[in-house]
């Protein structure tokens, strides 16, 4: 089953991105486990309850600063081991009416399955300037 595994993981990162856009965050939040790591250079390390209520405030004043928000996720790349995965993709951020592009990076994610599914354990996002549009 390790197509559906693939595919079980790509809808993760579809609804990270849905998520955001729709500043969803208790549904952006359960894509996470427990002891989960979000990380950035930009925007540094967040794990723990308290350090994702830090993220989550910053996100949402990301998001509503230049609505609407579009968060594209591409070129995903899956390699599932058993109950661990790793996915590998870009994601470009839209924002404003004309929707130009105010970021684009990579993302690095580790996942978990667990009894309710694929939860993600780590993610790294490495971004990088945007093209002038």
């Amino acid at each position: 089953m390790p197509e559906n595994d693939a595919l079980a993981v790509r809808e993760v990162l579809a609804r990270y991105a849905w998520h955001v856009d729709r500043r969803e965050w208790d549904a952006w939040r359960a894509l996470f486990a427990p002891d989960a790591v979000w990380a950035s250079v930009a925007n540094g390390e967040h794990r723990g309850q308290d350090d994702f209520d830090r993220l989550v405030a910053r996100l949402d004043r990301l998001v509503t600063a230049d609505p609407p928000t579009r968060h594209l996720i591409s070129n995903e790349l899956v390699k599932v081991d058993g109950d661990a995965a790793v996915a590998r993709c870009y994601v470009t951020s839209f924002v404003g009416d004309v929707q130009r592009v105010r970021t684009a990076g990579e993302y690095r994610i580790e996942l978990v399955r667990g009894g309710d599914g694929w939860r993600i354990r780590r993610l790294d996002l490495a971004l990088h300037r945007p093209t002038p549009t």
